[in-house]
């Protein structure tokens, strides 16, 4: 395999195919974002929220219902740019962005509930996909580590 020819040759992990670290091959860590269940999962994520977005008091249109939107599409965003950096640490940064929106929106939701927008039985779903996709993101973070952590060394 040649070697990369960036600056960056010895960290040159973009789109985490197969790269060169520290002059031996390293096995993928992933071929795409795509393959990832927890990328598909926060997007499931995302439709169940829009969904109940439109459920929402028009006076909630730039209130609850844009920072839920937002905070749900963060989840799957963040999942999409950390895959696409080239060193592993930007990666966890980046999982680490959208473990945090992803409790965002958990917030949100209970606060809706409590606001009496929807009922417990409403956002309950939305509520368990979103956990699992937060551990979902904790499980990748914790095994981009433990898999290149060593390299730094």
């Amino acid at each position: 395999m040649e070697v990369p020819s960036s600056e960056y040759a010895e960290y040159d992990l973009c789109y985490f195919a197969r790269g060169i670290i520290r002059g031996r091959e390293e096995s993928q860590i992933m071929s795409n974002y795509t393959d990832l269940k927890v990328w598909h999962k926060s997007r499931e994520v995302s439709k169940q929220v829009y969904v109940l977005c439109q459920m929402l008091p028009d006076y909630e249109r730039y209130g609850l219902r844009t920072q839920m939107q937002r905070a749900s599409v963060s989840v799957s965003s963040n999942i999409v740019e950390g895959s696409e950096r080239r060193h592993y640490k930007e990666f966890v940064h980046f999982l680490e962005i959208a473990r945090a929106s992803s409790s965002e929106l958990e917030n949100q939701l209970i606060l809706c509930r409590d606001l009496g927008f929807f009922t417990y039985e409403q956002i309950k779903p939305t509520l368990e996909l979103n956990s699992e996709v937060r551990q979902m993101i904790s499980g990748l973070k914790r095994s981009i580590i433990t898999k290149w952590a060593n390299v730094d060394k």
